[in-house]
């Protein structure tokens, strides 16, 4: 895992605790950093690495399990996660990242927050 990607986790498991945001259990400490955009869509372009692992809008901790399970992580979870960082950071700032990050890669990521 690369600093900023450490940092980034470090951050969120200090801001949220070392619970997953999937399924709610105890990670002991162990959390996966879990980005909601996938890194996929930003490799190689080092501004939007920057931006995506420099916000906690666009990230989650995830125990394990959740994590390697593709089901763990589906359309349902996703959502989900969207809407705990909109409800811990505001609608606004979420999409603010979001525009951000597709700034950085200049063009749109298609991603549409889900409402509540």
């Amino acid at each position: 895992m690369d600093d900023r990607r450490r940092l980034l986790k470090t951050y969120l498991l200090i801001e949220r605790g070392p619970r997953c945001e999937v399924c709610g259990r105890e990670t002991m400490g162990h959390p996966d950093l879990h980005e909601i955009v996938p890194r996929s869509r930003i490799q190689g372009n080092r501004l939007a690495e920057h931006v995506l692992f420099s916000l906690p809008h666009l990230g989650a901790l995830v125990c394990p399990a959740c994590h390697a399970s593709h089901a763990g992580i589906d359309a349902e979870a996703t959502r989900a996660l969207w809407l705990n960082n909109i409800h811990r950071y505001g609608r606004e700032a979420v999409q603010a990242a979001l525009d951000l990050l597709a700034a950085a890669l200049k063009s749109p990521l298609g991603v549409a927050l889900p409402e509540e």
